[in-house]
């Protein structure tokens, strides 16, 4: 289950490349992210837990699509994608 700040997320990326480099960018950014995200649905443990002590300590994992890290978390048999970020930031502050 993608949760709305992620597809907020998946939109913001979107349109970055879009302004940047075009509207094939935007769409090929969307659908390697997508795709990336659904691969959690056969292996949902596939992602390592997170390596910030805080993340890791409340069972989040990420999985790393090009420059972009899906943060998540696997409750019960439920996916629960988080955040979609830049992995050059500071992200692991945006869970804190």
């Amino acid at each position: 289950m993608i949760l709305t700040p992620a597809w907020e997320d998946i939109d913001r990326i979107s349109d970055l490349h879009l302004m940047l480099v075009g509207s094939r960018s935007a769409e090929e950014i969307t659908d390697r992210l997508l795709d990336t995200i659904s691969l959690l649905a056969e292996q949902p443990y596939m992602g390592a837990l997170h390596p910030d002590a805080f993340l890791a300590q409340h069972q989040y994992r990420k999985l790393i699509c090009g420059n972009y890290v899906c943060i998540y978390k696997v409750i019960g048999q439920t996916v629960y994608v988080y955040r979609i970020v830049d992995g050059r930031t500071d992200y692991p502050k945006l869970l804190r």
